[in-house]
């Protein structure tokens, strides 16, 4: 089950598995459209990952090759709505 933490007044996305050995899952709600942005940061700010993903059933995948560790996960929808999460890669 992930981690994950809704701004209020969007529907919340999920993030799985986590933690995760590498690639990871985002099911992600119709509202925020059939593309998504992604930014992955590393605790200290630093901006590892940032990409746009197509979402296709409801669900992308994130073939992120992450070194063990906990990580900051952002994802932006089209009407500019901003989730935020923790992901830990063992």
């Amino acid at each position: 089950n992930g981690i994950s933490a809704a701004a209020p007044g969007t529907e919340n996305i999920e993030l799985y598995p986590n933690p995760t050995d590498g690639d990871f899952r985002l099911k992600v709600p119709a509202g925020y459209g059939d593309r998504v942005g992604l930014t992955v940061n590393d605790l200290s700010g630093r901006t590892l990952l940032h990409e746009e993903l197509n979402v296709r059933g409801g669900q992308a995948l994130v073939p992120a090759g992450l070194a063990a560790g906990c990580y900051l996960v952002t994802v932006t929808g089209n009407g500019g709505q901003v989730w935020n999460s923790r992901l830990v890669v063992r």
